[in-house]
Order: structure tokens, then C-alpha cells, then sequence
């Protein structure tokens, strides 16, 4: 295994598997029922009939997360990392809305049916961040731990975030 699967392994044992994506021909997006609540173009983003890709079921949680899209291709790889300040199930939302709204959220898109239709695993990990007591209130890392795991693993898929070294 090469020093980068290793280094990538080495960082997953701080993470939990969440799940993994998959990939579903639009044809086969589940039917609208007349007891939906929501416009159709809403459902047509949530049921992925418009992009074919599914995120793993995530449990609703408000808590901060740090997460990271692996590609299983001989070992991990890391190719993107992401936080999710108000819980990774709403930002799971927030990327499959990007997916058709966004241009790193067209990437991302691309990115991912690219991996999956090449039979690569890709898979949803995450980690509670790491907290600390500022004036007394308990503050979560989670933009600090992504940052420093950008900087240090420099993502393929994370271009549009990616930090300029400072001299």
C-alpha cells in the first residue's frame, strides 16, 4: 500500500463509516406520492431523480461534524473534506441541492457518478469535532479540523476551498 493509502488509513481511524453513495438511473427514482408536501422540483433534488447519485441514510442531528468522501480504489482515498455546522444530515441536503444549483456543487456531482460508474466504492465518513472553552462557552473545532485536514491531505475534490500556503 502506497504512503498516501496509508497516511488516508491513518486519519479514517479518528472517523466513523457513515455509509456509502450509490448511484441509481434516474429512471429509477422513487414515485411521488399525492401526500407529498413539497413543490416538484423539491422532490425530483431529494428523491434523486434528477442527478442519480444517493447520499447514506444520516440520522437528523444538530451536532457539529467533520466528514470526508473516501474512494475505495486499491485503499482509501481521501477526495473531499467537509464540515457541517449544524449536522451532517442538513449538509448532506445542502450538497444534493448543490448538485444541481452550484458550480462545485456540479463537480462534486461529477466527481462522484465518475468514481461510481468506474465501480469505485465511495464512501460517507465523519467525526465529532474536537470542543474547547472559549470565555466559558464550549466551542466546537470543526472549521479548524477541516482546514488542517485540507492543508494537510490537499483533497482532489476540494479545489474551490483550498487554502494558499502562507510565507
Amino acid at each position: 500500500m502506497s504512503a498516501e493509502y496509508n497516511q488516508h488509513e491513518a486519519i479514517l481511524q479518528q472517523f466513523r463509516h457513515v455509509g456509502d453513495f450509490r448511484l441509481i438511473p434516474r429512471d429509477a427514482a422513487p414515485e411521488r406520492t399525492t401526500s407529498c408536501k413539497i413543490t416538484h422540483d423539491d422532490w425530483a433534488v431529494e428523491s434523486c431523480e434528477t442527478h442519480g447519485v444517493v447520499f447514506p441514510d444520516i440520522k437528523k442531528d444538530s451536532a457539529a461534524a467533520v466528514y470526508c468522501w473516501v474512494v475505495r480504489d486499491g485503499g482509501p482515498k481521501i477526495r473531499y473534506v467537509g464540515k457541517a455546522g449544524k449536522g451532517l444530515h442538513d449538509r448532506c441536503k445542502q450538497h444534493t441541492r448543490g448538485f444541481l444549483e452550484s458550480k462545485p456543487g456540479h463537480k462534486n456531482l461529477k466527481h462522484l457518478r465518475e468514481a461510481l460508474q468506474q465501480g469505485c466504492s465511495v464512501e460517507l465518513w465523519m467525526r465529532k469535532p474536537a470542543t474547547v472553552d472559549l470565555f466559558g462557552y464550549d466551542t466546537s473545532l470543526h472549521s479548524s479540523e477541516e482546514e488542517a485536514l485540507i492543508a494537510i491531505l490537499a483533497p482532489a475534490w476540494n479545489k474551490a476551498g483550498r487554502r494558499q500556503p502562507q510565507t
